[in-house]
């Protein structure tokens, strides 16, 4: 036991000693496009902060399915992508601050 930990000890410092910095990151999956189908009743264009703290255009668009609204945040200016009152099937990939729009198809 105490032979395992010297052995974890030495290699932290080792770790630690041989670049002269540490540097902790990690690297996730992209998504999955994520589809919805929906009537839309509200598009608004506004701004958002991204992961770097900078503001971004984005575009808010409500969708109505049966009895239930969702809102959802798409990246820039998609504003003339959602007619208002019409059908449409919407496919995106979801991210930090906004999705990214793959593809909206009018229904």
């Amino acid at each position: 036991m105490r032979r395992s930990v010297c052995f974890h000890v030495i290699i932290l410092c080792l770790l630690l000693s041989g670049c002269g910095s540490i540097s902790v990151s990690f690297v996730s999956n992209p998504s999955l496009p994520t589809t919805v189908t929906g009537t839309v009743i509200r598009v608004q264009v506004g701004t958002a902060k991204d992961v770097n703290g900078i503001s971004i255009a984005v575009t808010t668009v409500t969708l109505n399915s049966s009895t239930i609204s969702n809102s959802f945040t798409f990246c820039g200016d998609q504003f003339s992508q959602f007619p208002i009152n019409s059908a449409v099937r919407v496919t995106f990939v979801s991210g930090f601050s906004c999705s990214t729009l793959n593809e909206v198809v009018l229904l």
